[in-house]
């Protein structure tokens, strides 16, 4: 594991992706429900490319409820073709493509954040994410989690 691309710290886990445009940090988090910690979630943060870097400080943040990080996972897995997390003025869409999956964000007026995760990122970020799912469901059968992703996916196709 690289340090830079995944490291654990004050909130939890993280698993960094970098694009040539963009970068996407996913980050274990508590899911707060009215300020209140009512269990694990993800944030997905994305960043534009300024310069030699990226721009966190303008960085388009999107917590997942407890049902979108369940249609997260069935896109990281493959149970989902495609799935948008939508909040007032911003969204992220979440696409599989061949040999990669494909993060879009839009914030405001136009400003668009887009990259490419390959393989082994989409594989850090699916850890991350299963993880998630079993410590707020209180699960550690894995088989379970999955199994439930691939029921809901079932639900979600026929209204996506």
């Amino acid at each position: 594991m690289q340090a830079d691309h995944f490291d654990k710290e004050i909130y939890g886990r993280k698993a960094k992706c970098f694009g040539r445009n963009a970068a996407l940090t996913v980050e274990s988090t508590p899911l707060l429900v009215q300020g209140v910690a009512a269990g694990s979630t993800v944030n997905l943060e994305l960043a534009r490319r300024s310069g030699e870097g990226f721009d966190w400080k303008g960085k388009l943040v999107i917590q997942l409820s407890e049902d979108e990080l369940a249609a997260f996972a069935c896109v990281l897995l493959g149970y989902l073709p495609k799935f948008k997390f939508s909040r007032p003025g911003k969204g992220i869409e979440v696409e599989r493509q061949p040999e990669r999956i494909f993060i879009k964000g839009t914030a405001g007026a136009g400003l668009i954040y887009a990259l490419p995760l390959p393989a082994g990122r989409v594989f850090a970020v699916s850890t991350l994410v299963i993880g998630q799912l079993q410590a707020h469901f209180d699960t550690a059968d894995t088989q379970v989690v999955l199994a439930s992703l691939r029921g809901a996916a079932g639900l979600l196709r026929t209204n996506t």
